[in-house]
């Protein structure tokens, strides 16, 4: 038997590892993390530097509606005016 910390103290574990062994079973396991300026913890790996040094693959994608509505009104081209969805050149007037 071997004295593991648990959830509500310490408990005894049948197993036929070691304390050196569970200890480094242990070392795996998320550690909690502090927030920053806060009291508080949670039980996650800060990951905060890793995001600030990973670059992304590719450019974000615009919001479509934001494209199109950049586009001035007299322009002559738009979508169609039988408001089908689809996207049709107007005759120059």
């Amino acid at each position: 038997m071997v004295e593991v910390s648990g959830p509500e103290g310490v408990i005894m574990v049948h197993r036929h590892w070691t304390t050196d062994d569970i200890m480094k079973a242990a070392d795996g396991l998320s550690k909690p993390v502090k927030k920053p300026g806060r009291d508080e913890w949670r039980f996650v790996q800060d990951l905060q530097a890793v995001n600030a040094a990973v670059h992304p693959r590719a450019p974000e994608v615009p919001n479509l509606h934001t494209i199109l509505s950049q586009i001035p009104p007299d322009t002559g081209e738009g979508s169609s005016s039988r408001g089908d969805g689809y996207s049709t050149p107007h005759p120059p007037t």
